[in-house]
Parts: C-alpha cells; structure tokens; sequence
C-alpha cells in the first residue's frame, strides 16, 4: 500500500485571511497581536471553534455555526471564563468577515483567551475575543493510512473532553508528532482502557455489516461534525452504534472513515498493517459523504437549518 503524501492533521495551511477581528474591532491581520505574558499563552486555557463555510448557489454559507459558536460558550463556562460577546454577535462578526475578505470556501478560527497575567489562578484577568478566516479550497478526500499512536487520549477523569480548550490538545499534538510519517497518513489514538478514541483532529467511524459504529463520548470531544454525521445516518435509515470498539473491531470493519471540520468525511484506508476493505472509499462512506457535501452546499432542504448564509 503507498504511503499518504500528506497527513490530514500535517498538510500545510495557507495564509491567513487579511482582515480579523479582535474585541470588537475588524483590522489588520498585523495589528492582531498577543502579548508574550498572556495567561493563555502559558498555560493553555483558550477556548477556540473551527467552522467551515462553503460557496453555494446562494452564496457562501456557514455550516452549523450557531453550534459551534453554542459550544465556545459552553467550553469557556467550563474554564470559567466570561466571554462577553453573545453568540447572536459572533455570528454577525463571522458572516461580516466572509464579507469584507471576498471568500467562497474558506475555514473560521474562533478563540477566547485570557490577557496578560501569569498566574496560574486570576479570576479578574481580561477575556480577549478574536477571529480570523483561512481560505480552504474544496478538494476530493483521498484515503488516509492510520498508525496506532502509543499515546492515550487523557483519562476522562482527569480532563473535560466535551470543552475545546487549548491545552486539552498538547496531548493530540503529541500523537500527530509521532507516528512514522512516510508510510502512514495520521494517528489513530486509543483511550486508556485500551479501546479505540479518535484521531488527533478528528472523531472515527467504522461499518461492519449495515451498522455504522462510533465510540462513545467519554475519552472523545463529541464533534459537531460527528454529530452531523449521526443525523445523516438516522434520516438515511442507516443503524448507528455507540459504545466501546476495540481495535481488532476497528481493523475489521468493512469501511472505516474519518470526521471533523477538516476532514469532513475522510475514508481511511488502513490501519496499521491491516487494509481496510479495499483500500479506498466505501460505497457506505461514500453515501455519507455524498449526502453531507449536499447539506453544506445548500442542496437539502430539509436540513436548511443547518446553513448560516452570509
């Protein structure tokens, strides 16, 4: 099997857009600075959401944003961080940004971080808000070759797996670091009762018979693209199952893919030595992916609700 060129969680991410925005303000890309004392640069206590947006016959459209702006809520109460821009005003700022930078397809970064203060526990610190977009050309999802990572996901006892903190990802960057890049396309991460996880960037999924299976939210960050994933399946009429899948039940699934804001809907062609099928993208996958791409693209109408337009 030929080894992927370029890992999903390594290829090279083009420039940023030229307008942000930061507290408020809409301004030079230059102009968005962190001071080297910031709390969250030390300690990793940001919060952030990567969302998609996507050119359709009306215009670009932002997929699930409400939910992902929902959720950078939900993960700074978790870090007790009051974030003093409401989600009806992110919004605004992220369907104004695609605005004022002309994309079609393009990728947001939302994040919230302390300011300067390196104190471990500063409850009066300043909370910055900022965003900026990167242009994110659509692009058929070759398959991708997993390696088992020998680092473990965190013990859920230990870290709050539902919040998209910062910190949360030195564990991930670890495991992406890792695995043989020249025979493998990404890693594929294990909890640590030894069943299978996710990947560093992206929730997995397999196929055995007519049942898509997934691992539980436990040790995982419950993707809004894996919950999207989820939804297409019941309204296709496709089973799903959640619980605890050991490797050997990954490695001999007859289709495995991938899912996150990135990857979208990944096929995975192996996972260590062990082919996956055939090697390429399953017609189940490829239904999936198929039904997803229409959603984002403002082709179904009854998951309209889904799509912000700008």
């Amino acid at each position: 099997m030929s080894a992927q060129k370029e890992d999903h969680a390594h290829t090279a991410l083009p420039s940023a857009s030229e307008v942000v925005w930061m507290d408020g303000e809409y301004m030079p890309l230059s102009r968005a600075v962190v001071p080297i004392t910031a709390h969250s640069l030390h300690y990793g206590t940001a919060v952030f959401e990567g969302i998609r947006f996507y050119g359709t016959d009306n215009g670009p459209a932002v997929f699930r944003l409400h939910d992902h702006v929902l959720r950078l809520h939900s993960s700074a109460l978790t870090m007790e961080m009051k974030v003093d821009r409401d989600i009806d005003e992110l919004m605004r700022v992220v369907c104004e940004l695609i605005r004022r930078n002309n994309l079609a397809d393009g990728y947001v970064r939302i994040i919230a971080y302390y300011g300067e203060g390196i104190s471990l526990t500063r409850p009066d610190l300043q909370v910055h808000c900022a965003v900026f977009l990167l242009p994110w050309p659509n692009k058929e999802k070759e398959p991708v070759r997993l390696q088992v990572s020998e680092i473990r996901k965190p013990d859920p006892r230990t870290i709050i797996h539902t919040a998209k903190v910062a910190g949360h990802y030195v564990n991930s960057y670890m495991a992406a670091m890792s695995f043989n890049k020249q025979s493998f396309g990404g890693a594929l991460m294990l909890d640590c009762d030894g069943w299978v996880a996710e990947t560093p960037v992206a929730n997995i999924f397999g196929v055995s018979g007519d049942v898509v299976f997934t691992p539980k939210i436990g040790s995982i960050l419950p993707g809004i693209t894996r919950e999207s994933i989820l939804g297409l399946a019941y309204y296709m009429g496709i089973p799903t199952q959640m619980g605890d899948f050991s490797l050997q039940d990954m490695k001999k699934a007859s289709e495995v893919f991938i899912t996150g804001t990135a990857a979208e809907v990944t096929p995975v062609s192996g996972i260590d030595a062990e082919v996956i099928g055939d090697g390429t993208m399953g017609p189940l996958t490829r239904k999936l992916s198929n039904v997803f791409d229409e959603c984002a693209r403002g082709k179904n109408a009854e998951l309209a609700h889904w799509l912000t337009y700008v």
